[in-house]
């Protein structure tokens, strides 16, 4: 299965990358794997593109093309947990000369298994359940009916949100019923997730 489809964007950023001498590729490369985990942080500040630019006589459009492709590679690479020198088969397979190929499978081979384990930890939701309060209720009349006995769950949530480091409580309530299909839910996720383990 081919990691990458041959687009004429693609095509294109390629072309670019092969224009960049294979020591300052190898440098950019590095420096991209250095923020791998700062999705929303750019690797490099608005100064240090303008000296790219200048140094690889570039526009500035076609240095952020070179970045967004570089990281796409690592990205695609990761997500495949792909091995280096495979890695350097499928970008030789989309036209990128052996040295190119050679500069990519040497910084995968240094920073692949850090970067799979980097993203391995981290989560892909910016919500996640932080504390669970519990407490069960039970009402016995209302004003219509005066012989009722009606079990309820409320459940509060601590929900911290990562991308802001904050934290919500949210509050869910249930009948006996609905706290039942809510478990059997728990049951099914639990058991795909197991499956996947």
């Amino acid at each position: 299965m081919a990691m990458f489809t041959e687009t004429p964007s693609l095509k294109g950023a390629v072309g670019l990358i092969q224009t960049i001498s294979v020591n300052k590729l190898q440098l950019v490369l590095k420096r991209l794997v250095e923020n791998f985990h700062t999705q929303d942080e750019a690797a490099f500040s608005e100064e240090e593109v303008n000296k790219l630019c200048s140094s690889f006589k570039m526009a500035k459009e076609d240095v952020d093309l070179v970045l967004t492709t570089c990281k796409f590679f690592l990205s695609q690479a990761a997500y495949h947990n792909s091995k280096p020198g495979a890695f350097a088969k499928h970008l030789a397979s989309i036209g990128m000369d052996q040295d190119r190929c050679m500069v990519f499978h040497e910084v995968w081979d240094e920073s692949g298994k850090s970067i799979n384990s980097l993203l391995r930890q981290k989560s892909m939701a910016v919500n996640q359940l932080e504390t669970i309060n519990w407490q069960l209720s039970l009402q016995i009349a209302q004003k219509s009916k005066t012989k009722q006995k009606t079990p309820r769950a409320v459940f509060e949530l601590g929900i911290k949100d990562s991308s802001k480091q904050t934290s919500d409580r949210t509050q869910i309530e249930f009948d006996h019923e609905e706290l039942y299909q809510f478990f059997n839910h728990l049951d099914t996720i639990q058991s795909q997730l197991d499956s996947l383990t």
